[in-house]
């Protein structure tokens, strides 16, 4: 698995914030399940991703990550934070 991979993951989550902002938090079965269809992970890698957001970041950072519309956007090392929870989870759960 490359960097550039679990970047492009990142990058269709931003794209997908882009276009599902709002003013709700956004909960951990919706991340997931956006992760899943979006950036074409397997239900369990999806879950072991959205399980690691919510235990490690608050809901502000979880609102900010899922509506930002560029990295640039996210609070400082939010976005090396999901690379690590995104390659810890495919390493483990690989599809």
């Amino acid at each position: 698995m490359s960097n550039k991979w679990i970047g492009a993951v990142l990058a269709v989550l931003l794209s997908v914030g882009a276009a599902g902002c709002g003013t709700n938090d956004i909960d951990q079965s919706k991340f997931a399940s956006e992760l899943q269809k979006k950036a074409d992970l397997t239900p369990t890698q999806a879950r072991c991703v959205a399980r690691k957001v919510y235990a490690e970041l608050d809901q502000e950072v979880i609102n900010e990550l899922y509506s930002a519309n560029a990295e640039e956007d996210l609070p400082r090392g939010t976005a090396d934070t999901f690379r690590g929870f995104v390659q810890g989870c495919v390493t483990d759960a690989p599809g």
